[in-house]
């Protein structure tokens, strides 16, 4: 690995870890407080309830978190726009791949969450 590869690996994970997933949990904990499951008396009416209110969060989740991830990428492709094509690109996946992953472990998190309030 090169001095610029170096440096740029370096700043993918301190852009991530400082400021995107920041931005990610933050969001994800707004949306999962503002969908809440009503309440009933009757068993199935309160699962199919919850099962909604995760329905509901999936898709806010999925919607907004793919938001800021691809803001993110595109800030950071603005960034990084004179560096070599290959060293940029591959910045670029590895910065992908962190928010990818944040996602999906908010996202399951979230949801099942929900589920057992």
């Amino acid at each position: 690995m090169n001095n610029l590869e170096n440096s740029l690996d370096i700043r993918v994970n301190a852009l991530f870890n400082s400021e995107i997933k920041k931005q990610l949990l933050d969001k994800s904990q707004s949306i999962y407080n503002s969908i809440q499951p009503q309440k009933s008396n009757d068993v199935f009416a309160n699962l199919q309830n919850k099962l909604e209110a995760m329905k509901q969060t999936l898709v806010m989740l999925s919607d907004e978190l793919i938001k800021i991830g691809n803001e993110a990428l595109n800030d950071f492709e603005e960034e990084i726009q004179t560096v070599p094509v290959a060293e940029k690109n591959t910045a670029i996946e590895n910065l992908r791949g962190l928010i990818t992953e944040e996602i999906k472990e908010i996202v399951k998190h979230m949801s099942t969450s929900k589920f057992r309030e």
